[in-house]
């Protein structure tokens, strides 16, 4: 294989782009963590086609300049502000989105080595999450959470958090829906909420064997990252069990973590089934 051929041969250029995607105004929208550059041009992306999107703040200036570059956006931006060491804080961010919003289309939530503010933070959205998915009379897949592992974790973190995934798209987290909901009940979407993992710890590794010292930086590169989580938010065919990998594809799953995510007589055995235990221990005795 030619030099040239080596350089560009994985990962392919990303297929599903903002020029795939229309008006969003209709959509509401949970980004965690706007300190990474691809989550900052995430929000833009998805601000510039009119939605809703709650932002977690690294600055107040965010929502100024976020503004500031897409003057023609007919959509809003609102923050989604809590302190990850303080489970109350996540709580209250959760609480007042409830107060003003009556639905959300996907939550992208990054998650470092500490998964409780994650799980919590899902855990308290569900309900709304669910009653989304519940308001279509088709299938439809585009109510989702978006598992983000960040590129630095060891893979038993990213395995973990596959593992997290899989056994909330299983287990059935929303209480009895509202009853001004009811009716949509008997016709409602069988496709519920998705949980998908996009995984940036490979990411940076293909990264690094595709172009070694050549690694494309800037634009380039937060272009090609907001690829890969608009894939893994937007695109239709993407499922729940699904591993998102660059630039927008579906990787492998290991066998390990397929078998640790099996159903083992019922959902209360298995690997991912008593991490998924273990977090919601800890959340009773922290909440």
């Amino acid at each position: 294989m030619s030099f040239l051929s080596m350089l560009f041969a994985s990962p392919p250029a990303p297929v599903f782009t903002s020029s795939c995607l229309i008006d969003l105004s209709s959509k509401i929208y949970i980004i965690t963590d706007t300190s990474l550059p691809s989550n900052i041009s995430l929000a833009r992306t998805l601000y510039n086609l009119h939605a809703t999107i709650y932002i977690g703040l690294s600055s107040y200036d965010t929502i100024d300049i976020l503004k500031a570059s897409c003057p023609n956006s007919k959509g809003h931006l609102k923050p989604f502000v809590y302190d990850p060491s303080d489970l109350a804080s996540v709580k209250s961010a959760v609480d007042n989105f409830l107060e003003n919003e009556w639905r959300l289309d996907v939550l992208f939530v990054n998650c470092s080595n500490e998964f409780l503010p994650c799980f919590v933070l899902v855990k308290l959205l569900m309900p709304i999450l669910q009653t989304s998915a519940s308001h279509f009379c088709h299938p439809n897949s585009s109510i989702r959470v978006i598992w983000i592992s960040e590129e630095d974790s060891a893979q038993a973190s990213c395995d973990q958090l596959y593992f997290l995934a899989q056994e909330f798209s299983r287990r059935k987290q929303c209480p009895k829906l509202n009853d001004s909901y009811a009716h949509t009940l008997p016709n409602s979407n069988p496709s519920g909420v998705q949980h998908v993992l996009v995984d940036q710890r490979r990411q940076g590794a293909d990264l690094r064997r595709s172009f070694g010292r050549f690694l494309p930086f800037g634009a380039q590169r937060t272009e090609y990252d907001v690829c890969t989580l608009l894939y893994a938010g937007l695109a239709p065919r993407v499922a729940s069990g699904d591993w998102v990998i660059p630039w927008g594809r579906k990787g492998e799953v290991s066998e390990f973590v397929r078998a640790c995510t099996a159903r083992q007589n019922d959902e209360t055995n298995g690997v991912a089934a008593a991490l998924f235990e273990h977090y919601e221990e800890r959340t009773r005795v922290s909440m």
